[in-house]
């Protein structure tokens, strides 16, 4: 019978939690703050509140758990990609919502999603983000089927989407770049 061997959770795992972690506690902090500038009246204040207002840490989250990785450069990839992806979907997903508004067909969502999905996919590999693809397809299947069933309209979703990512990827990446890898000691060669 083999011998079992038990497996500490490794550097990238705990940088994971923490990271997800922090989400957490930022959109808690962002939720307490955001509450002074409710009854905000200038544009400025208005503006501060649109975006301190964030309710949902989901994907935060999940761009937090998407971005990090073993190394920063490649933590700053995937974290890029993702924030790029999730900015072509919103984009795209917004034209084809208003495209789908101006025709009176009754649910186009069965043929406009998935055109939307190869579009978001074609637009990342022509701007040479084909990491990208996987995540603008997802936002805008997201937007495109979550917008009517929420009381925002579909650009204030985009845009939350996109913010929402963007802290999470940001928060991985002040995470693993404040979390170093243990430096090895050089191994001495024998010089003769």
């Amino acid at each position: 019978m083999a011998k079992r061997t038990l497996h500490l959770p490794g550097l990238r795992n705990i940088k994971t939690v923490l990271a997800v972690l922090s989400c957490l506690l930022f959109y808690m902090l962002l939720e307490f703050f955001s509450g002074y500038l409710q009854g905000a009246v200038s544009n400025f204040a208005k503006t501060i509140y649109f975006i301190l207002n964030r309710n949902e840490p989901l994907f935060a989250c999940v761009a937090a758990i998407v971005a990090m990785q073993s190394t920063i450069e490649d933590s700053w990839e995937r974290g890029t990609s993702r924030i790029i992806g999730t900015f072509i979907g919103g984009v795209l997903g917004l034209l084809l919502i208003y495209a789908g508004n101006a025709v009176t067909v009754a649910d186009l969502s069965v043929i406009i999603i998935p055109i939307g999905v190869f579009i978001a996919i074609y637009i990342s590999n022509i701007i040479g983000r084909s990491n990208a693809a996987a995540f603008a397809a997802i936002n805008l299947v997201i937007i495109l089927i979550t917008t009517g069933k929420t009381t925002d309209p579909a650009h204030v979703l985009a845009l939350n989407r996109t913010i929402d990512t963007a802290i999470g990827v940001l928060i991985s990446m002040v995470v693993n770049f404040g979390i170093r890898r243990p430096k090895r000691p050089e191994k001495k060669t024998r010089q003769d």
